[in-house]
């Protein structure tokens, strides 16, 4: 069972940062290995430009399409996760899929994800469900880096459950979008502070439901 988020909890230690773009080659380069290909091969195959593939790969172009993606798994028996994960296909078939619901943009408020799209869960949920996943934005959760997951319980829990934890919160006054905050005590009864990344506080509000934040995690997502 993995335990919510403690909001005091320090904000993850990355390893040297690398550009999506870098991320994606290097997964590419690990793909092409495992299956015993080389790029030439693979594009061919797949009926991708291979001058377009190659230039990805060497880093004279700064992106690759997601058609051309499912293009290369669908020719090679494999698939978009497989790509994106680094993970063979026997491994990354057994992983669950979470729905990506929601994009954290500014001040850690969601916005619904309009774009079908899903991240393979940690191992250790395999025995779980009722997940879904936001996409942080860039400076949605500063110091999170954009590009990382926020997974949380669609269900939602009780406030009081959750006091010092980071959960997914609507609550009065604070318009129709759900937020990230950690829940706080509060003097009065019945109500309860909240606690943005950044510090700031909203005192003294009456949370209308909180969805426990699981984890937040550097994880690779694909049109499901």
């Amino acid at each position: 069972m993995i335990h919510g988020s403690d909001e005091q909890t320090e904000s993850p230690q990355c390893e040297p940062k690398l550009s999506e773009a870098d991320r994606l080659r290097s997964r590419l380069r690990d793909w092409l290995e495992l299956k015993g290909l080389n790029a030439n091969k693979a594009a061919k195959a797949a009926g991708v430009s291979v001058s377009v593939f190659y230039n990805f790969l060497n880093g004279d172009t700064a992106s690759l399409s997601s058609r051309t993606l499912r293009k290369l798994a669908a020719a090679h028996d494999s698939t978009v996760d497989s790509i994106l994960s680094g993970l063979p296909d026997k491994d990354v078939a057994i992983r669950p899929k979470v729905k990506i619901a929601y994009r954290v943009g500014a001040l850690g408020s969601l916005f619904p994800c309009d774009d079908p799209l899903c991240v393979s869960a940690l191992e250790d949920w395999s025995v779980l469900k009722g997940f879904s996943a936001a996409l942080i934005e860039e400076g949605g959760l500063t110091p999170i880096p954009k590009g990382w997951m926020v997974f949380f319980k669609n269900d939602s829990s009780a406030p009081d459950s959750l006091i010092g934890r980071l959960a997914i919160v609507r609550f009065s006054g604070g318009g129709t979008r759900p937020a990230v905050r950690g829940i706080m005590m509060s003097p009065v009864h019945g109500l309860h502070s909240l606690k943005a990344l950044d510090g700031s506080m909203t005192e003294d509000v009456k949370i209308l439901a909180a969805h426990e934040i699981v984890s937040l995690a550097q994880a690779k997502y694909e049109v499901s």
